[in-house]
């Protein structure tokens, strides 16, 4: 798979709210192709238009995804989401519509010098087209633990 992220489209408005507040609005795009387990290969565009609220400790994400595929119909979804159906078909098609919204969650739990540990939730609501296969039609959550560590004006995560 090859993926070229391009942040020439990015457009990032924070905006301030309270002293501590902060709202951003940003956007981008990602275009990507490969064969994912299939013959021919498929190529994704992928456009999310995302939303993040800073308050505190919190900070909570929302994105709304725009999907463009041309592939093989055994492909489905975009992104680390995607996936080969074994049992679809392999006509080429192209299909464009919105993705799947995901929503989170995350609060700082521990600030110590140049180390920061933060904890969250993610819930993928299943929006997207799934006959279209621009999503699986599933719904998922996941929690997670974020490690960040700063060294001198570079961030290190896992």
């Amino acid at each position: 798979m090859k993926s070229r992220f391009a942040p020439v489209l990015c457009l990032i408005l924070p905006v301030a709210g309270q002293a501590h507040d902060v709202l951003t609005i940003s956007s981008g795009f990602d275009y990507s192709t490969g064969k994912y387990g299939a013959a021919q290969s498929t190529e994704t565009l992928y456009i999310p238009l995302s939303a993040k609220y800073e308050s505190g400790d919190w900070t909570w994400r929302a994105t709304i995804p725009y999907i463009e595929s041309t592939g093989p119909s055994a492909v489905s979804g975009s992104g680390a989401d995607r996936i080969a159906l074994d049992n679809g078909p392999t006509t080429r098609r192209k299909v464009a519509g919105l993705g799947d919204i995901v929503l989170s969650a995350n609060l700082t739990v521990w600030a110590q010098g140049p180390w920061l540990v933060d904890v969250g939730t993610k819930f993928k609501i299943a929006t997207a087209d799934k006959n279209e296969g621009l999503g699986t039609g599933e719904n998922d959550y996941a929690v997670q633990a974020e490690v960040y560590r700063t060294v001198d004006r570079h961030t290190l995560f896992g």
